[in-house]
């Protein structure tokens, strides 16, 4: 936690905060009112509330669940890593200070849509160790728990997929989605439709710097974290806050973007600037950063930037093109090529970013603000 300044951490205390609060309220309530709560926390986000607005009672379900069940109650640093990680952060903690508790408040939480929620170890010991023991909490609050390894046949791993909640590890995941690619049957797939993000609820963008004949240029890419659809882009000749927002505002125009959308970006100056801050604030933008230096933490805008130097950057003269040039070269890749014939593999139909998007907007699952 100690990555995040005391502005970002405000939030995420006043909210640890509200579910703190609740625990005598929670505490009074039988073990069947207990449990009931979980079909109400369903009802009303089927209903439209969100599980943000759900998050401090869900939250403190959990907690009041795990000192029933299992005699462990989260700390009030526990909750916060609980938000941390439910708002798609990382939260840091050493060996020792509660991990396995901490995963149980994001997980219910986000359970509750019944779209599945994968707990990821990294080693069949732990993987088993927290299915039976955390398994526990879920069980009693009417969840079904799942764990995946590397014995089982395909019909229990079907069966595992299809839990609420599913522990497994890295490798047992990573290999089941490359032999869910060379299946010939669907009935033969194991695992269930990748959920985690829809049209609009989670953004990356990030910046790269081009030499060209005449000085610098910059591009800003805005990548959906849906299906990696370039939704927005601008390039300048410099690297302020500007050249972001422009990406950012002409993406929020052309495509929408769901209330409370997360905008992830690195630690940069643009994007810690106050201008960039004033724009999301006003189009409805959460903000997300990595930390400075750490491009792994945004490998989705470094996948794209890589893909987009080998298949058009490295093949241009860029020693003896301007930079409207290579600006022009840059904008005709992207919207005649990666919009409309790249192909996501993780769709059965092999639809491209875009077709695919609106195709998920016209059947109602997430209808997106104008």
């Amino acid at each position: 936690m100690g990555f995040l300044s005391n502005s970002a951490l405000r939030p995420v205390k006043k909210i640890a905060s509200q579910a703190e609060a609740l625990a005598d309220a929670f505490a009074a309530l039988t073990d069947e009112q207990l449990k009931t709560k979980t079909a109400e926390f369903k009802e009303r986000h089927q209903n439209g509330e969100s599980l943000d607005a759900l998050l401090p009672e869900v939250f403190a379900q959990v907690r009041e669940a795990s000192w029933r069940v299992i005699g462990l109650k989260h700390f009030y640093e526990q909750i916060m890593g609980g938000v941390v990680l439910h708002q798609g952060n990382i939260a840091e903690m050493k060996t020792g200070e509660g991990k396995t508790l901490v995963a149980t408040l994001p997980a219910v939480l986000n359970a509750i849509p019944g779209k599945g929620v994968h707990i990821i170890t990294v080693n069949d010991y732990l993987a088993s160790r927290d299915a039976e023991w955390m398994g526990k909490v879920y069980r009693f609050l009417g969840y079904s728990v799942g764990l995946v390894r590397r014995e089982q046949d395909r019909k229990q791993k079907q069966a595992s997929y299809g839990c609420d909640i599913l522990y497994s590890t890295n490798n047992e995941l990573g290999f089941d989605y490359l032999r869910d690619n060379m299946v010939v049957r669907k009935e033969d797939l194991v695992q269930r439709d990748f959920s985690a993000a829809a049209p609009g609820t989670k953004w990356f963008t990030d910046i790269t710097e081009l030499s060209c004949a005449d000085g610098k240029a910059y591009l800003c890419g805005i990548l959906d974290g849906y299906d990696r659809a370039l939704l927005g882009h601008s390039m300048e000749n410099h690297m302020r806050a500007e050249l972001c927002t422009t990406a950012l505002m002409s993406a929020a125009r052309r495509f929408g973007h769901e209330p409370g959308c997360i905008a992830h970006s690195d630690r940069g100056s643009q994007f810690t600037s106050r201008l960039y801050r004033e724009v999301l604030d006003k189009q409805g933008f959460r903000q997300s950063m990595s930390r400075t230096g750490c491009c792994y933490d945004n490998a989705v805008m470094e996948s794209f930037f890589g893909t987009l130097k080998t298949e058009l950057i490295y093949q241009l003269p860029l020693s003896r093109m301007t930079r409207a040039e290579v600006r022009h070269e840059i904008f005709a890749w992207i919207e005649a090529y990666y919009n409309r014939r790249r192909r996501h593999t993780a769709n059965e139909r092999n639809l491209a970013p875009l077709v695919k998007r609106a195709l998920h907007q016209q059947a109602n699952v997430l209808p997106l603000a104008a």
